[in-house]
């Protein structure tokens, strides 16, 4: 494990995290065959919805344009901003560059960014709301500068320092101003097959049966659950088209 933090954001009197999800897939309806085997959700429209019949995610495919350029599925998390030229504006400031153009596939407002080390990202304004994942976690060379750069852009804040041994450096951990759900930066990517990025985790009850589902369903453990400091077991994964995502069992 490497070095993680977790972080609250506040502008005024709103908390700056991940307001809503989208699943950007090469083949939509394999997405939905794998997530509603999986998590059980409704996946049978553009928007999904989980059994309690709330928002969770929206689907959608990838443009064709870039076929053949490496692109891959993914989950993206929406920040969700007052301002979304001047927060755009300010990331680019420190290294950020824009991916595609300010407007998702219904029209709203918002732009996916790909930070200084890599990792692809979104802010939106207005925001969709959608039910929170159990955790976010930005895999990152270097956790400290990255911490710093979307802190510096979010306002977001640190807690007290917790050592966790040699070769994982301090833990850095702030409770957040009802920031939910939980956002944390590791220093990961050094390690072989990990690259920059963040990773979405979605909570469950019985993690091992849900782990059984996604193998039958065509994806792919990553690595062994591990138990978070915090409590819970999680796991990462990969769906059948290569998106990474994660399971928890808070």
């Amino acid at each position: 494990m490497g070095a993680f933090f977790v972080v609250a954001g506040t502008v005024g009197a709103m908390t700056i995290g991940f307001g809503a999800y989208a699943m950007r897939t090469w083949d939509v309806d394999d997405a939905r065959r794998f997530y509603a085997a999986v998590l059980g959700w409704d996946t049978s429209d553009s928007t999904w919805r989980d059994a309690e019949g709330n928002a969770v995610a929206t689907v959608e495919a990838l443009p064709d344009a870039l076929r053949g350029k490496g692109v891959p599925a993914s989950w993206i998390g929406q920040l969700a901003v007052d301002d979304l030229e001047r927060t755009v504006v300010a990331f680019e400031a420190i290294g950020a560059s824009r991916l595609g153009p300010a407007v998702a596939p219904d029209g709203s407002p918002r732009q996916l960014l790909r930070d200084r080390q890599g990792a692809v990202f979104c802010v939106a304004s207005p925001p969709q709301r959608h039910v929170s994942a159990w955790l976010h976690q930005l895999h990152t060379l270097d956790a400290e500068a990255a911490f710093d750069e979307y802190a510096g852009v979010l306002g977001w804040r640190r807690g007290d320092a917790v050592d966790v041994g040699p070769d994982v450096g301090p833990l850095l951990v702030a409770e957040g101003d009802a920031l939910d759900p939980r956002i944390v930066v590791l220093r990961s990517a050094h390690r072989p097959g990990v690259h920059c990025h963040w990773m979405t985790s979605w909570a469950l009850g019985d993690l091992d049966e849900a782990l059984g589902r996604a193998e039958a369903a065509g994806g792919e453990v990553l690595a062994p659950p591990r138990t978070s400091p915090r409590g819970g077991r999680y796991v990462a994964l990969h769906d059948p088209q290569g998106a990474i995502f994660g399971l928890a069992s808070p």
